[in-house]
Formats: structure tokens, sequence, C-alpha cells
């Protein structure tokens, strides 16, 4: 029987059919930066830390910086352009955001506009790699201004995510590294491992043959078949992502990553590496990592199909892999990946990601949530073929437990047509939260789960900083309506909160969250 999915590219979903119980493989639609925005001009270099802006007028909200993020992933190698993005919102509006690469000249973004190679509404300027007179990594630093509140400026290491400057590699000259190494299963790991026919073994002997301790830009591609990836001491990529792919003969379908054999001393994520990154191909067990020691790494899964092939129901039984393993990374990126029994949970960044299906926390934990879409939701209650009935746990699209500050959720919905048991909306949110654009159907595919439920109070913490925009949840939408304990909202707790042609449909009369009239929430209509 068929399968057919949405699947995700750069200007959004695609419907695509894969038959019976292979993996699905989505196509990107990939090209030039099709709307440019005004391009970065570099300057000499950063000297000194940004100095924090003073304060904008004063009011509610005014001591608030902005909720903004990236909407990127850091290290990445740019040979012509890219729009480089950021969200922001806030109680009282943006009036702009500020861009400068090395030092360079301040560009002022005014309003966010459709940037077409993300399928996102955002600030963007266009960095063009032919205006750097080197190759090698740039700094971008922004400030995100407010109409009322604090100003917030990124600069500072990766580690940072969120309020970092973004690192980025220009390579207009074409000088920066890009060795490419093939394996195969029917290589031998006596070969020069430089051309398919001349393929090795295994991973590891085409780490170890590009013969250089730092293999930044390392493309090592795979034949189909099972794969682990290796741990390989002495070799680093501090500045480029290694990248593991299909060979251009191999389906990536059938190229599986299964896993990382991390045997190293240390927190070693694969080849004991900073930078890692998967690209057309397929993950179908943990990318986990050996826990131990402060390692700095980082993981970008992009144009992939995370696939659980072991156990089709795993996510029902609360049994899959996630690919942040025993230990999360430093960063952990998903971009243009489709998913089947799995949910990017707990990551850095999710931009324009399709779970057929998942359970458990879905997008929670993640910092940025972009064009995510759920379908199938398996949760408490779930009848198997044997007559087991499955764990108790809901399925959320984001239940902030593991991270309730500092998130947003941008284009967010449901997919028709799938099955949902147990399935809530966006519950738990505490400070500093965005949630844009975002469709959440919970009432109208039949199921009777919360929509909305976040409770500020003594026992629970205050909420503070929340803004709704464009937003339509349907599903009960209590403020307290989830809380055990201590369900009484509070409104000396509930602090600049912000509904803004966010509607609801949640069996209240007034169609907003119950209790209403609390003095720190303003409706726009």
């Amino acid at each position: 029987m068929a399968l057919t999915y949405n699947a995700c590219s750069q200007g959004g979903f695609q419907s695509k059919t894969v038959g019976g119980s292979e993996l699905a493989k989505f196509e990107v639609v990939k090209g030039p930066v099709s709307n440019p925005g005004e391009v970065l001009i570099p300057g000499t270099g950063w000297t000194g830390e940004t100095p924090q802006p003073s304060q904008i007028g004063s009011g509610q909200a005014s001591n608030k910086k902005p909720i903004a993020h990236w909407d990127m992933v850091p290290y990445q190698t740019v040979n012509d352009k890219i729009n480089v993005g950021l969200l922001a919102y806030h109680f009282n509006g943006i009036s702009h955001v500020d861009f400068s690469v090395d030092n360079g000249p301040w560009i002022s973004v005014e309003k966010p506009v459709l940037n077409t190679a993300t399928n996102v509404e955002e600030f963007f300027v266009t960095l063009d790699a032919s205006k750097f007179n080197r190759d090698g990594l740039v700094e971008i630093r922004a400030i995100a201004y407010p109409n009322i509140g604090i100003p917030k400026v990124f600069q500072g290491t990766t580690r940072m995510n969120e309020s970092s400057a973004l690192l980025i590699n220009v390579n207009g000259k074409g000088t920066l590294p890009h060795p490419i190494r093939y394996a195969a299963t029917n290589g031998n790991d006596s070969n020069d491992c430089m051309t398919r026919a001349t393929a090795c073994l295994t991973i590891k002997r085409a780490v170890v043959s590009a013969n250089v301790a730092d293999i930044s830009g390392l493309e090592v591609r795979l034949s189909e078949g099972m794969w682990d990836i290796p741990h390989v001491q002495n070799v680093s990529a501090n500045n480029q992502y290694i990248t593991y792919t299909s060979s251009p003969e191999s389906d990536p379908k059938k190229v599986y990553l299964t896993g990382i054999d991390a045997k190293g001393p240390f927190d070693s994520a694969g080849a004991a590496l900073k930078l890692m990154r998967t690209y057309n191909i397929s993950i179908t067990g943990p990318l986990a990592k050996a826990p131990g020691g402060d390692f700095e790494d980082y993981m970008w899964v992009d144009q992939t199909n995370v696939v659980n092939v072991i156990d089709p129901m795993c996510e029902a039984r609360g049994t899959c892999f996630l690919t942040t393993g025993h230990a999360p990374f430093d960063g952990l990126y998903y971009t243009d990946v489709f998913m089947d029994h799995n949910s990017p949970y707990g990551g850095t960044l999710a931009r324009n990601v399709f779970s057929e299906r998942s359970a458990g926390g879905h997008a929670s934990g993640l910092a940025t949530v972009i064009n995510y879409t759920i379908k199938t939701v398996y949760g408490s209650g779930y009848k198997f073929s044997d007559g087991t009935i499955g764990p108790d746990y809901h399925g959320d699209y984001y239940q902030g437990h593991a991270r309730r500050d500092n998130i947003i959720i941008y284009g967010g919905k449901i997919a028709p047509g799938g099955e949902h048991m147990s399935l809530r909306g966006i519950v738990g949110m505490r400070r500093d939260v965005a949630i844009v654009n975002t469709r959440l159907n919970l009432a109208e595919v039949g199921n009777g789960g919360w929509g909305w439920s976040a409770c500020g109070n003594a026992q629970q913490g205050a909420i503070d900083h929340l803004v709704m925009i464009n937003t339509y949840i349907s599903g009960a939408g209590d403020w307290c309506g989830e809380s055990a304990a201590g369900g009484v909202v509070d409104p000396n707790f509930m602090l600049n909160i912000l509904f803004d042609q966010a509607f609801f449909a949640n069996g209240h009369p007034e169609q907003i969250p119950y209790p209403l009239g609390l003095p720190g929430v303003k409706v726009v209509r």
C-alpha cells in the first residue's frame, strides 16, 4: 500500500508518494536566493563587544528584550549567496533589526518579509561570499530593537545558541577544503577511497584516508547498506561540517545510519568532531553520544529521513530513539527533514519538518520550531494489534517541561487525516515565548485534548512576556486547566501577555483563555 505524505522543501511542503515500507525520500527545491535582502558589506573584524543599547521608552513590558532567535544553522559553508534570517517579537512590537558582518556597516531591516529560501516571514539580509577578500569564518552580529523595551544584542560564542553571534563560512574564492571519500559495502580498506571504484569498506578508513588532522569540509559518500559512524582518534572538524551522505548512484532511502560507535574517553560524537552533518541519507538508529566530559559539538540533520524501521510501533510504545542520545549536543539542528515514528524533541532548531507518526513530546525542548507539521499521534490508551494498551503519556505538540522559557513556535500545524490519541497542543509556557502563524486544530481532528494551558501563580511561577500572533487553537484553553496542583491563576503572576489576532475555540463564549480581564493580558483584534 502506498504511503502519501507531505515532504518538506525549502519552499514549504510538496506531496510525494512512496511504495510499501520503503523509507521516504523527499525532493528539496534548491536554487539561488530568489528574493535577496540588502547585502551585508564586510568589515575588518570585530575588536570587542557590541555595546548594549539603552532601554527605549517606558510602560508595560519596557523592561523586556525581544523574543528573538536566528533562523540559521551556524558554521555552514556558503559558496554564493544566502539569506540570513532572524525571527523577532515583543509585547510592544519590533521597530527594526540591524545586522553587521565582521564589523562592517550596520544594515537596518524595518519589517519582516517572506524569505522564500526558508518559507518563513522574518527579518533578513543577504550574505554574498564574493564580497569577502578571503575565504573562511565570518561573524554576523545583530541587534533587535523593540518599539518600547530593551534591545537584544546577538554576539558571543555559538554555544550561547539563541543569543550568540552567527558564524558562517564564506567560500567565494573556492579555497576551503572539500575532500570527498567513498565507502561501500563491497569496498576494500586497502583502497584509496577517492572514487566509487576505489571505495573503502569502512567509514573509519575513509576518514583516515584524508590524511589530515583537521577534516573540516570532508564529505563521506556511502553506498546502500547499514552504517555506524565510527569514533576516530586524532582528527577534528572545527570550522566546517563533516558530511555523511549517499553516493550519487545510491538510493538515499537505502543508505542507513544506524548509530554512532562512540568509544572515546570523553563526550565523543562520531569521530570526536565538533561539527557533523547528515545530508540526503536515512537515519534509522540513535545517533547517541558517549556520556562524559564537556566536548563542544553540533549536529545538523539536513534533508534527511529520520525513520525507525526496527520497531514500527515504537512511538506508541514509547521506545523510539532520539537523535540526542545520551546527552544533548551543544547545537542540534533539523532542516527539511521527514520523520516517521520520531520527532525533533530536544533540539535547537527545527525548520520545515514533517512527522508522519509520532508521540511523546514532539517539538518539546526545542528553542526554535518553524513550520513543523505532525500527522498521526499516538498517546495514552492506544490499543495494539496484540490487545495491549499503550503507556500513559500525552502526545503534545509542545509541552513546557524540558524547556519553558525563550521559545519561538512559528507555522505549527496538524495535518489532516491522522489518528490522534491524547493529543494536546501547547502547554506549560513560562517566559519570553512567541507563538506565531500557528494553527493547531485539535477539536477538528476529533480529539478533546487541551489546546492551550499555562498557569501563572506563586506555586508554579510567573508567565512573563508571552505573545501569540495570528494563531488559531481549537480545544480546551483555560489558563490553569491542566494544572494538577495550585490550579488557580493569580493576576500578579500573569505579566506582559499579548494575544494579537489570536483566536481560540475552547468551549468558552469569549473564545480566549479563561478567566478574562486579567490586567497583564492585552488582546488585539
